[in-house]
Formats: C-alpha cells, sequence, structure tokens
C-alpha cells in the first residue's frame, strides 16, 4: 500500500501513514520496543527552549520527517474528506496509553464542517452541527508538556480541507470517541486561499474540492480497506517473521503479541482531573500510570 508519507527509520509504510508508530526498527536493533523510531520523545528538552512556563519540569519533544505524496493518495487513505471552518481548540488533556508507556498531553481542534467529499461523519458531529473533533498531540500540563513540532496549526475563522482517519483499537493513545486525525499530519490539512480551492501546505499545489470529489470516480485513486490501514495485525506478521528468521528472542515476540492484542481489545483512557498530578510525578519518576 502507498503512504501519504514516510518518517525516517520506518519499514512499514501502512502502519505510519496512519499515525501507528510502533518502531519495528527500534526493535530489531535494540530487541526491545522503546518507542516510535524516527519520532521518540526527548525529555531532556528544556521548557525555556520552548516558550513553556517554568512549572515544566519534562517536555516531551516530538519531530519527524514528512513527505506528501499526491493528492490521489490522502484521498484514497482517508476515511473523511471534508471541508469546514475552524472554530477552537478544547483544553490539553493527559491521555494514559494501554501499553504502560508513559502518558502524552493531546488536543482536540474543531472544525466546522460544511461539504463531505469522501465518509461519513459520526452521528455525534451532525447533532453539534456539523462540528468535527480533530485530535493532535501537544499540549501544556502542570509540570509536563507534550510538543509535536509536526502538527497543523489552523487560524480561527479560516476554512480548510481535512484529510482524516479515525481509528478503532488502542494504538498510538488513541481513546474511545468520535475524533479523528489528520493523515499525515500537517500535511493533511489544506487551506482555502480562494472560493472552493485549496492549498497543500508542502507542495503548494492548488486543488478544489470539485477535483477531490472526482477522485472518487478515479482509476488511480483506489480505496484501502480498514485492517490494512490500520495495520497492528501486518506489524505483528512483520515481527513474527524476524523472530522466524532469528533477528529477535521467542520472548521479544511474545511480548509483542501481548501488546498488540492488548491494543486491539482495549483504548487508552483520558487520565481525570483528580488523577492529573499523581499521574506526572510518576511519569517524571519513569513510572507507568496504569
Amino acid at each position: 500500500m502507498k503512504s501519504c508519507f514516510k518518517e525516517l527509520e520506518i519499514q512499514k509504510s501502512a502502519l505510519f501513514a496512519r499515525g501507528v508508530t510502533i518502531g519495528l526498527a527500534g526493535l530489531l536493533s535494540a530487541c526491545l520496543l522503546t518507542g516510535c523510531a524516527a519520532c521518540e520523545a526527548d525529555g531532556g528538552v528544556k521548557a525555556e527552549s520552548k516558550g513553556l512556563p517554568e512549572s515544566i519540569r519534562h517536555v516531551q519533544s516530538y519531530s519527524s520527517v514528512l513527505i506528501g505524496g499526491p493528492a490521489e493518495e490522502f484521498w484514497a487513505e482517508s476515511d473523511v474528506v471534508c471541508c469546514g471552518v475552524y472554530r477552537g481548540e478544547s483544553a490539553p488533556f493527559l491521555v494514559d496509553p494501554v501499553d504502560g508507556s508513559e502518558p502524552c498531553y493531546y488536543t482536540d481542534y474543531f472544525f466546522e464542517v460544511d461539504e463531505v467529499l469522501k465518509g461519513m461523519l459520526p452521528a455525534s458531529a451532525s447533532e453539534g452541527g456539523e462540528i468535527v473533533a480533530v485530535r493532535q498531540r501537544g499540549g501544556v500540563g502542570q509540570t509536563i508538556a507534550t510538543v509535536d513540532e509536526d502538527i497543523a496549526d489552523p487560524e480561527p475563522g479560516v476554512r480548510y480541507m481535512l484529510n482524516l482517519y479515525a481509528m478503532d483499537t488502542g494504538a498510538e493513545y488513541n481513546t474511545a470517541g468520535d475524533h479523528y486525525y489528520l493523515l499525515g499530519k500537517r500535511l493533511g490539512l489544506w487551506k482555502e486561499v480562494e472560493d472552493d480551492v485549496f492549498c497543500r501546505p508542502n507542495t503548494g499545489e492548488l486543488i478544489s474540492s470539485e477535483a477531490i470529489r472526482n477522485l472518487g470516480n478515479s482509476a488511480s485513486a483506489q480505496v484501502t480497506n480498514h485492517e490494512e490501514k490500520t495495520g497492528l495485525d501486518a506489524y505483528l506478521r512483520d515481527v513474527e517473521s524476524h523472530y522466524l528468521r532469528g533477528d529477535i528472542a521467542k520472548d521479544v515476540y511474545d511480548q509483542e503479541a501481548r501488546r498488540i492484542e492488548k491494543m486491539k481489545s482495549e483504548r487508552a483512557r483520558i487520565v481525570p482531573d483528580e488523577e492529573i498530578e499523581e499521574a506526572e510525578q510518576r511519569a517524571l519518576q519513569g513510572e507507568s500510570v496504569s
């Protein structure tokens, strides 16, 4: 399957085009999974260098190399393609993942949708006046801050075309709910520069909503199936093949198999306000929050 972007050291584009940063390269190089191979959090980043409050003692800093593909790939790999005006964002919230990694802050960005070019919005969006929540990693807490250099930074009152995907697993800090993610991070948000004409951020290419809608009838824009796009099963098959070749030990493979099954059956959770202080302190000490 083609992907809309690639990250350094990523071997399975089908996993990472949708944000499932699992890190097979890191697993093979160290024989254990330590995090995303291409966008690993850097706890050594100083708060002042990011313009953060002095109370911040730990900065989770993420960055990656994104390379956008043609518009046909964005259309094919998105669950929903829609147009809407950016209306604002939520307060940041702390998310505790299912795999025992340290919690990260996320923020929901709200768009008032006026046109759907592909897919269907959830019932909750229709009931709320076509408001859709787009989740991005990043936010400032009491002593911890999460900074992702590659998220989109929409302007209030501006109309965009959004290339969105949803996840039905607990991978990549995903919680239950009707939120979406931008395909290719900031590369999936295209700003309107004139009526129904949008500019792609990485290439400057101008494309109309009509042209995107016509991709549905294009033989070159093949829709990928959901299992292929979520990537957990594909990732585990890759890990198994490396185990069978002797690249990794059986206990490492078994650990990954258990972790993937947990991601498929469970969801990450949003840490309640009354637990945030304790959760941050345990994260500062390098302990699992769960």
